[in-house]
């Protein structure tokens, strides 16, 4: 059994209890000593009466005087013992716990708490170094996780700039496709001469040549195997009578045309005049005289198709040019780019279609060309620009086929998927018109802007053309 003067912590807690059990005994009113004199005893009493309980109040009222003093002396002697008693007890007690001995139960106790305390030491230790290396681990992982966020991110715009690489090439790929399709028709077509009339198309109107100077050209062009001249004379004919107004100060005079017609003749050539009959009207509804006829106020491109003297007056028109080309056999009538048709109040009231209203104003002068007579007596044609007619179908082509002829015109160089030709046109156009005309671009700047005319364009466009003419003529002959 081991001694040993530490107080644990119970030991502590009975000396304390102790001690202020003795403070309390030592309190006034508690045991004096016998050496006090009879005033303290006598202020001890006092002090002590004043503490007195009910029970003993109640009990002097019942005694009498001398008997209660006698009483409370007594209790208050065994009183002071009893309290004697219990200080010398504890102060007993305190004594023997300075040096009691600890149980071994005790100290083993306060050994297996240190043991626990240590251990508990050692666990945070290695805790720490454990959260340290998890911590170590996490940063380790966080910089990972950085590095593949950034290179996703690098990823990322790398896959968009392929993407975009991607479809760059399918373009172009397309492109080959569509290239190498042409390439194969063309391989399958043998590209031949052109065999029709060649015309050459003077289009009068803006800056018209001198008649002397017109004259050569005409005889330049025999000599490169031109076969005719389309002619567009607009506001440069000698127009009379009523039309005499849409004269330009400088047309031409009746001789000037007989000129070009005699000049024409002979060089073994024909001459076809050019009369706009619906669309690029500006050189008659100009005037405010033909004002009334057009199909919008404010416009003077187009006339209106339900007007009833629209037909009339145009014929009317027509008999001036034809009165003066008595030999020409065909007659176009214009008809291109009549972008305001059925616009017009009357119109929209009329409920017809474009196909309808295009019919209903143009077939009366399909047949009033064919019902007249060239000099030798042969029956006239008419010819239109064909680009209202490209998404008609046979049926609709048919109603003008045996009146009128189209002319397909197209400028630009390369023609192999042109997407102002319709899928179909020429097989519709071929199985409703016994006759096909075509225009190629042999001059014009193109562009309002344009200093210098592109011949290399103009000659590209007519190669193209010369396919697209080997490619019909070859169908027909096959058929």
């Amino acid at each position: 059994m081991t001694i040993t003067s530490r107080l644990d912590f119970r030991q502590f807690l009975v000396i304390v209890i102790l001690l202020v059990a003795l403070y309390w005994l030592l309190l006034p009113g508690g045991k004096k000593s016998p050496h006090s004199t009879d005033s303290h005893h006598k202020h001890s009493n006092e002090g002590y009466s004043h503490e007195k309980s009910n029970s003993q109040q109640s009990r002097e009222e019942l005694l009498p005087t001398d008997q209660v003093e006698t009483i409370e002396k007594d209790d208050t002697s065994e009183l002071m013992k009893e309290k004697d008693n219990t200080i010398n007890k504890l102060q007993e007690e305190i004594e023997k716990l300075k040096f009691k001995e600890i149980p071994e139960d005790n100290q083993h106790a306060n050994d297996e708490i240190q043991k626990e305390l240590d251990e508990l030491k050692e666990k945070h230790i290695e805790n720490e170094e454990k959260n340290s290396n998890v911590v170590n681990s996490l940063k380790k992982e966080l910089d990972t996780l950085n590095k593949t966020y950034v290179e996703a991110a690098t990823n990322a715009k790398a896959m968009k700039d392929l993407d975009k690489e991607i479809q760059i090439l399918s373009t172009k790929n397309d492109m080959l496709l569509k290239e190498n399709e042409a390439l194969k028709v063309h391989q399958t077509i043998n590209v031949t001469p052109f065999k029709g009339l060649k015309l050459m198309h003077l289009d009068l109107k803006g800056a018209p040549p001198k008649i002397d100077y017109l004259i050569t050209i005409i005889k330049y062009c025999k000599k490169f195997g031109v076969d005719g001249l389309l002619i567009e004379y607009e506001d440069m004919f000698p127009w009379f009578d009523e039309f005499k107004i849409l004269q330009s100060e400088n047309a031409y005079t009746l001789e000037d045309i007989q000129l070009i017609l005699s000049t024409a003749a002979d060089e073994n050539m024909i001459v076809i005049p050019l009369i706009q009959t619906f669309g690029h009207l500006e050189f008659l509804l100009k005037h405010k005289e033909f004002a009334h006829l057009r199909a919008d106020a404010q416009i003077t491109t187009s006339i209106c198709p339900i007007n009833n003297d629209s037909v009339p007056l145009l014929k009317r028109l027509l008999d001036q040019v034809i009165k003066y080309h008595p030999d020409s056999k065909w007659i176009h009538l214009g008809g291109d780019e009549i972008w305001n048709l059925a616009t017009c109040t009357e119109c929209v009231r009329s409920g017809m279609t474009n196909s309808n209203l295009f019919l209903h104003h143009l077939k009366p002068l399909f047949q009033y060309i064919s019902e007249s007579k060239t000099k030798d007596d042969t029956s006239r044609k008419s010819i239109i620009w064909d680009d209202m007619l490209r998404e008609w179908d046979v049926e609709e082509l048919k109603q003008i086929s045996s009146y009128t002829s189209p002319m397909v015109w197209a400028y630009v160089a390369d023609l192999d998927g042109y997407k102002k030709f319709p899928e179909n046109m020429w097989e519709r156009y071929t199985q409703a018109f016994p006759e096909i005309w075509i225009a190629s671009s042999f001059k014009g700047a193109l562009k309002p802007w344009s200093n210098v005319v592109p011949i290399k364009q103009h000659m590209q466009n007519h190669l193209s053309w010369l396919k697209i003419t080997s490619m019909l003529e070859q169908k027909k002959n096959r058929c």
